[in-house]
């Protein structure tokens, strides 16, 4: 992987800089991307590739992996647990 240097405020440069790993695989935001856009998206989508701030390079849709999460949970939760919070999986 290659580290790229990242300005901690955008607007800012002033204010520093931090190293983020920058490797072969990239990892795209669900709301950056989609495989059958409306018209006006400017984001990653089939034939429209782009930019990777800070990078210098120019991305283009080659495949799409979907990744799937799900867990079991017990059906009741002890007397007296101490639960945060609960979450739904679906697939």
């Amino acid at each position: 992987s290659l580290d790229i240097q990242v300005p901690n405020f955008p607007a800012d440069e002033t204010k520093g800089f931090h190293q983020v790993p920058f490797a072969p695989i990239v990892f795209i935001e669900r709301t950056d991307f989609k495989e059958e856009p409306e018209p006006g998206f400017k984001r990653l989508a089939w034939g429209q590739p782009v930019g990777l701030r800070h990078t210098g390079y120019v991305i283009e849709l080659q495949h799409v992996v979907k990744v799937r999460a799900s867990c079991s949970l017990p059906t009741a939760v002890p007397a007296g647990a101490k639960i945060l919070s609960l979450t739904e999986l679906s697939h």
